[in-house]
């Protein structure tokens, strides 16, 4: 079956009380049927998201 393949990267920012972490980010690959990407896209276009951080592309590492 042919599929979309994406990296995922999870990264905690803080930890149950608000306090910053260092920890290292998980990162692993999956594959979907679905092109994600142009799914959040078209609903990002829609305006169903309550703010554009709700579904704010990703940021650039400086």
């Amino acid at each position: 079956m042919r599929q979309y393949r994406y990296r995922v990267t999870l990264e905690q920012l803080t930890d149950s009380h608000g306090v910053p972490t260092d920890r290292k980010p998980l990162q692993f690959e999956v594959g979907n049927h679905d092109d994600i990407i142009s799914v959040v896209t078209w609903i990002r276009s829609r305006g169903d998201f309550s703010s554009q951080a709700e579904a704010a592309p990703p940021s650039t590492p400086a």
